[in-house]
């Protein structure tokens, strides 16, 4: 009965599915909305030009055919109207009505938001590093002098993996794939790793709510180094040198990069300038640098991780990590900044970082300089560089340059300073996304606009963007009187994988050497940035309460499930073959336990008639039945809860292998041949049904528990049904209500978890399939009860079966008890050998006798040893076997001879 309810629970789903679809785009198309006014202001057959931009108050544009680049609609009406647009790379619409109408739109995509580039004095950029794969170096930089800060950093070795979680190819035809910007280019303009200094009337007080000059991070740096008109240096190493003067001092940033590294390297010089170099007196300088800022989030719609500020405190004289502060976007959002980390009494900040789920791009301290130089950071602070709210407009001033928004209960201002976005701001009572920076007197600048509809689907934590800030101490630059004297900060801009100690495992051409993998994760302290207990107060109180022996396991068990996955794929194994042979491992290795809770399972079916009888003589009376039904499984040998030690065993290993997978930069983009599969570290992904069901797939919707996405992934319905198949095959069926409940609870729970991992990595799903069907062809193999055959002998076993229901061994001070009963006839009598005589020759009965001794003690062995022993004993007697027949037959050969 239970079964046909979940089956037609399924079915409603699916036709649910089925009826939304059809109504969607048979029964109901989206209909046009008319202009509101005035004519069509251009009309023409075809248009190939790069841009088209409509500004319009009645239908704006239309098009036979469009194959420009970019396709811009801005007005109040249809904006577009275009018969064909296959060639357009992107349809832009704002406004307050479907301002792009296409009938063909091959490349079509999501409408995009207006995206306002202000215009950027164009200053001197430089490249380190390589792009091309084959490459020695491992990252691609471009550093700008407007700041001399970095534009971008691109990591040669990974491939690029996008939005919905598949795999990104410039060329997928030819397999040619687009590789991985860590850090790309803002298209605000903004840069990073920028430094700014502090007013020099405070540079002498460290405390917290001061804000930094803007003047170093905007102004143009001089290129000391390599000279104007020439690149770096083509070799193993190479450098950049800027310069930027301010009132009394001269501040010097100095970039390398080395081949077979996964970090740039900074040096921050700052010294007295030549008109005060002098002068004796004190001069203060203190500085914030600014981290990186848009590292792509990969799979949004499945991801629970999206930028995290990680912080570290390393303690001075032992170099262990005193703690590890992480600051969600969530929390860093809704406190419209992250909370200030301040450096603690005998430690130093060793690291600050803003991590994604595979990679992460970090300022950190480098070891190679004095260690009573290194605590020259004084503070950290998370900082929302881009947020978004959504809202309606309440108020516009004339010529649309601020607006106030209403966000829930509240009214907030938002300014334009661009002359397009003023034009799209629309009147009262229009639904509105904004994504918005803060300046430096505190404005919101508004940078995107989402009008109408595109409103309603805007997901703010898709837009919000972090980075992180570190602060110095007072530097008293009274004796820095030149260049050699200068005081001198050393960093590591680490660019590169979340957990370092993959980098091990990078094969040629990425190969990285061992001695700098040590560096980054143990003198660099960079293996903290995963391995480190969980956020939150469970975290907290899980490391406190067993004195962080829990977070040592599954650390230690995450790095053991990572070097045997690298095991199986460096014998040329594919990632998902892996993963099955680390199911495959692990079940075995945890075969004496289940086989254990299995035969406890079996025993508790038969004693479900005892039970039953204890149930009705006791009937009245709780406490009785209890303790009759305990001295019953006592009696018995049974133990319930010994097959939870299986389900508490194999914690550890499922979560270290979860972790894994979560971490591992090698299944991340790799695919499961030849299946949909595209990606490993990412959900399934077979069928898109896009992003248009309420509740369900919608992008406002995300967060809630019923969201799924825009994919229907069939690997969690299979898993889910196996371990629903298990559960009823491996159960004993109920005996009372209680019992039948209890059976019910869990396969709703089975639902249930199949509801929470229906976003996992497909790769952590394929364990769960190998695991339930290794557990059911585990579970066949057990013995069962036997009837006996027609000629009274005992049903016959096979290998699996008899090593499987063998007897454990016997404890201290029993003896194990064995008896052989006599080959008998169903009669009773002796069994006569093949002539009918009930007598053998003196040679063939004192052989005979000899081998019955010999099974006798290989049996005792085999019931007391172990699973191993028992099958070399097997394997003994049928050798034994082998030999009595052989001679058998040659006694039968040398008869027939005579």
């Amino acid at each position: 009965m239970q079964n046909k309810r979940t089956i037609l629970a399924i079915a409603i789903f699916v036709l649910f599915i089925v009826v939304w679809f059809a109504g969607k785009f048979y029964l109901f198309p989206p209909r046009e909305t008319p202009p509101i006014s005035g004519p069509a202001q251009v009309a023409k057959e075809h248009v190939d030009t790069n841009t088209v931009v409509g500004l319009a108050v009645g239908s704006g544009i239309k098009f036979e055919q469009v194959e420009s680049e970019t396709v811009l609609g801005l007005g109040a009406g249809p904006g577009i109207k275009a018969a064909r647009a296959e060639y357009s790379r992107s349809l832009l619409a704002l406004g307050a009505g479907p301002f792009v109408t296409v009938a063909k739109a091959a490349e079509r995509k999501k409408p995009p938001p207006v995206v306002v580039t202000p215009p950027q004095k164009v200053t001197r950029r430089i490249a380190l590093g390589d792009k091309d794969p084959q490459s020695k170096y491992h990252l691609y930089a471009v550093l700008d002098a407007r700041g001399a800060a970095v534009r971008m950093v691109l990591l040669n070795k990974f491939q690029a993996v996008g939005d919905d979680g598949q795999p990104q190819w410039e060329d997928a035809e030819h397999k040619v794939r687009k590789l991985l910007v860590l850090v790309p280019e803002d298209k605000e303009g903004a840069l990073s790793y920028p430094l700014y200094h502090f007013d020099p009337g405070t540079a002498n007080t460290d405390t917290s709510g001061l804000w930094p000059l803007p003047t170093l991070g905007n102004i143009e740096w001089t290129v000391v180094s390599p000279k104007e008109g020439s690149e770096v240096d083509a070799g193993p190493e190479q450098a950049v040198v800027f310069q930027a003067k301010i009132p009394g001092v001269v501040i010097e940033k100095k970039y390398t990069l080395k081949e077979g590294e996964y970090h740039l390297g900074l040096e921050v010089r700052m010294y007295k300038d030549k008109e005060h170099a002098g002068d004796k007196s004190d001069l203060w300088f203190r500085y914030q640098m600014a981290g990186a800022l848009g590292l792509p989030v990969e799979g949004k719609w499945y991801t629970s991780t999206f930028r995290n500020a990680l912080i570290a405190q390393v303690d001075k004289s032992s170099n262990t990590v005193y703690t590890r502060d992480l600051q969600d976007l969530r929390t860093i959002s809704g406190k419209d900044g992250g909370d200030e980390v301040l450096r603690a009494e005998g430690r130093f900040i060793r690291y600050a970082a803003v991590a994604i789920q595979y990679f992460t791009s970090a300022i950190v301290v480098d070891d190679n300089q004095e260690k009573d130089k290194r605590d020259f950071l004084s503070r950290v602070r998370p900082t929302l560089e881009t947020a978004a709210v959504k809202g309606t407009v309440k108020e516009v001033t004339a010529g649309g340059s601020s607006f106030k928004l209403t966000v829930g209960d509240k009214d907030q201002t938002f300014h334009v300073d661009d002359d397009v976005l003023r034009m799209l701001v629309p009147p009262p009572n229009v639904p509105l996304g904004v994504v918005y920076r803060t300046d430096s007197r505190h404005r919101a600048i508004v940078l995107k606009l989402y009008v109408g509809s595109e409103a309603s689907k805007m997901q703010p934590l898709f837009e919000t963007d972090i980075t992180v800030r570190v602060a110095t101490e007072p530097i008293n630059l009274k004796d820095a009187t030149d260049e050699q004297h200068a005081v001198v900060h050393k960093y590591l801009l680490y660019n590169g994988p979340t957990k370092p100690m993959l980098l091990a495992q990078m094969k040629e051409p990425g190969t990285v050497s061992d001695e700098l993998v040590r560096r980054y994760s143990d003198n660099l302290n960079l293996n903290t940035l995963v391995d480190w207990h969980s956020p939150g107060w469970f975290g907290e109180t899980a490391y406190t309460v067993t004195f962080g022996g829990w977070t040592w396991l599954l650390v230690h068990t995450t790095n053991l499930m990572h070097l045997i996955l690298h095991f199986f794929s460096w014998i040329g194994l594919p990632p998902a073959l892996c993963i099955i042979l680390l199911t495959v491992l692990v079940r075995g290795m945890m075969f004496p336990i289940s086989r254990k809770a299995a035969m406890t399972n079996i025993k508790m079916q038969e004693l479900q008639p005892e039970i039953k009888k204890l149930k009705e003589k006791h009937k009245d009376d709780p406490q009785a039945l209890n303790m009759a039904v305990w001295q019953l499984q006592r009696k018995s040998g049974v133990n319930p809860l010994s097959t939870c030690w299986l389900m508490f065993l194999q914690m550890p290993i499922f979560m270290g292998l979860y972790f894994a997978l979560q971490e591992s930069i090698h299944f991340r983009a790799a695919a499961f041949w030849p299946t949909w599969i595209h990606n490993l570290a990412a959900p399934d992904m077979l069928w898109d049904w896009g992003q248009s069901i309420p509740f369900i797939s919608a992008p406002d919707s995300y967060g809630s528990f019923i969201y799924l996405g825009p994919y229907l992934n069939i690997l969690p319905v299979i898993a889910v049904t196996l371990m629903i198949f298990q559960q009823k095959y491996t159960m004993p069926p109920p005996t009372d209500e209680q019992q039948e409940m209890q059976q019910k609870m869990m396969k709703y729970m089975m639902v249930f978890m199949g509801l929470m991992f229906y976003k996992v990595p497909s790769g952590l799903v394929l364990y769960f399939i190998a695991s339930s069907i290794w557990g059911f062809c585990e579970r066949k193999l057990l013995p069962k009860k036997k009837p006996a055959t027609t000629t009274g002998e005992p049903a016959k076993e096979n290998f699996l079966q008899t090593l499987l229901s063998r007897p454990a061994a016997p404890k201290d001070g029993q003896t194990a008890i064995t008896a052989t009963p006599p080959a008998t006839t169903t009669n009773g009598s002796p069994k006569a050998d093949g002539k009918g005589r009930n007598r053998a020759k003196q040679g063939k009965a004192k052989r005979k006798s000899e081998r019955n001794a010999r099974a006798e003690a290989i049996q005792t062995a085999a019931e007391n040893g172990s699973v191993f022993q028992r099958l070399r004993n097997w394997w003994r007697q049928r050798r034994e076997r082998m030999n009595d027949w052989w001679e058998k037959l040659r006694e039968e050969a040398q008869k027939k001879n005579r």
